[in-house]
């Protein structure tokens, strides 16, 4: 028998997503689909660009808790950055 060989847990978990992530990319390019980057989190004023008022995101974030954010420090102009997908739900049901 020939030696056995041992890989850690986060190297090998770690190799995985970069096999997938790049046999994914491949396939979709050779479908003609151009990938694109998923953002989950965007800033305050692009989501009023979406349609929403200041005082109706505020009251979602800070009164109902409806609509996740976190605070973000590496941005000096934008205090917080909020879920996408809470955004959306919102543009969906106005009576949220």
């Amino acid at each position: 028998m020939k030696d056995p060989v041992v890989i850690e847990r986060e190297d090998l978990i770690e190799m995985a997503e970069t096999i997938a992530e790049k046999s994914t990319r491949f396939t979709l390019e050779n479908l003609g689909i151009k990938p694109s980057n998923y953002k989950p989190w965007i800033s305050q004023n692009k989501a009023r660009k979406m349609g929403i008022s200041i005082r109706r995101l505020h009251r979602a974030m800070f009164i109902e808790g409806t609509v996740q954010f976190k605070k973000d420090h590496a941005r000096p102009k934008s205090k917080y950055q909020i879920s996408l997908k809470d955004i959306q739900k919102l543009l969906r049901q106005p009576d949220l």
